[in-house]
């Protein structure tokens, strides 16, 4: 019988995990010398790897294991893990697409890994991927090792990222559904050095510091739109902490409860920051110290003002997000007002009307789409403005910081010091001192 995979969220075999505990060692020692002696078997023949390539085996193999147990703990996963298993997928990366597939072929031949039995079907990206799974062989194993999924992050930890820039192709937009980019295969020039350079030293300054509360294992700067002629690396750029759990993924009113070197944290918020950003870069006068989002008199609030700001905070996300504005509300948005309040979206809060309030509050937001500037451009100053402020924090005051995009968090000691440096940026990209928020 087939599973479907349809209704399960297979885990991303990123291949990012490397062993820390002298059982993790062991275990990843074991797998590598029998793909090793698979290998050997298999081309009949006097066979002895490299010591090199021994060492490259079993990281891979190590890595691969990890992202099979931490599968095998997600029960939404179903177990299965998932991976797109082109070439360029692989490129820069530290387990090279080769040595993937030797791992990939001896574990599967040793009982180690099934594969679904419609391989290489679309993943949760949309591209085609293929799906494995640990078989109860290998879970066994691994418990004589005493590792298992409830416990496989105590014995194996994610390495800083290896691809610290990466490059995605235009978003697409499939009915009420944002179909994500995907990623792009890029030649390294002085540019690309240089952002990277940025990237890996902010990662080991910050791996220089305990964080709890909230995961995190070093930034990726994504870019978008990657496939534009003339392109100049000046689409999307923000920063993202890919690793499972990470913080930028928690809810909001648990982020000031983390610590960074086990110290208290503030979350520094820029209000309006995608709104700051085009009034700025376009010259239009803006007063960031309003609320932005506050339609008193230009829209009813039928469920209290917290939930028509909310609407209208929602509406600015989607319509800045993308180059026009929504015809339709999100199916996301829909559903989290329904859990809000109760209520149907489209009745309470008519799109257009929601659209009308909000172009005569901002009246620039009428030209949405025709300014010649995009979401992409949006994002990278938003971007620049952020990673600048972290960066000064980091060279010129020792202060280690995290992004969640449009926010900065700190240590509470740390706060003047980097509203100061928020504030410098966003003068300089755009040449606006934003409105900034605490909590």
């Amino acid at each position: 019988m087939t599973t479907d995979l349809r209704s399960l969220t297979p885990h991303h075999a990123a291949l990012e995990y490397e062993a820390i505990t002298p059982a993790a060692h062991d275990l990843c020692n074991l797998l590598s010398s029998e793909i090793a002696g698979h290998e050997r078997d298999i081309r009949d023949r006097a066979y002895r790897r490299a010591e090199r390539g021994q060492e490259k085996l079993t990281k891979a193999a190590g890595a691969f294991l990890a992202d099979l147990m931490i599968a095998a703990g997600i029960p939404e996963s179903g177990g299965w893990a998932y991976r797109a298993m082109r070439t360029s997928g692989f490129s820069g990366e530290d387990v090279g697409i080769k040595t993937f597939r030797i791992v990939l072929s001896g574990m599967m031949a040793l009982g180690y890994v099934e594969a679904h039995e419609d391989n290489e079907i679309r993943g949760p990206s949309k591209a085609r991927a293929s799906h494995w799974r640990a078989t109860e062989r290998l879970l066994k194993l691994a418990e004589g090792k005493g590792i298992t999924p409830a416990n496989v992050h105590d014995h194996f930890r994610q390495s800083l990222p290896a691809r610290l820039v990466v490059l995605k192709t235009a978003s697409e937009q499939e009915r009420r559904h944002k179909i994500r980019g995907e990623r792009i295969a890029f030649r390294a020039t002085p540019q690309t050095v240089a952002l990277e350079a940025d990237i890996r030293r902010l990662n080991e300054f910050l791996d220089g510091y305990e964080i709890t509360g909230g995961n995190h294992r070093g930034y990726v700067r994504i870019f978008n739109n990657g496939t534009a002629q003339g392109y100049g690396w000046n689409q999307g750029g923000r920063l993202f902490s890919l690793c499972p759990g990470s913080y930028q993924n928690m809810e909001s009113h648990l982020r000031p409860l983390m610590t960074i070197g086990g110290e208290p944290v503030v979350e520094i918020d820029v209000r309006a920051s995608y709104l700051t950003v085009l009034h700025g870069i376009t010259g239009r006068p803006f007063d960031p110290n309003q609320d932005a989002y506050g339609l008193e008199g230009l829209l009813p609030a039928p469920f209290g003002e917290v939930n028509r700001r909310w609407v209208a905070k929602k509406w600015a996300v989607v319509a800045l997000g993308q180059d026009k504005p929504p015809r339709k509300w999100p199916s996301a948005i829909i559903k989290e007002f329904k859990h809000l309040t109760g209520h149907k979206l489209s009745k309470a809060y008519p799109i257009k009307a929601v659209q009308q309030a909000m172009e005569t509050k901002h009246p620039l937001l009428r030209d949405w789409g025709r300014l010649g500037v995009t979401w992409g451009d949006l994002m990278y100053h938003e971007s620049e403005a952020m990673l600048g402020a972290m960066l000064e924090l980091m060279d010129g005051h020792g202060i280690p910081s995290l992004t969640v995009h449009d926010s900065l968090i700190v240590r509470k000691r740390d706060q003047k010091m980097a509203m100061e440096a928020l504030r410098g940026h966003y003068m300089k990209i755009c040449g606006i001192d934003p409105h900034l928020t605490t909590k």
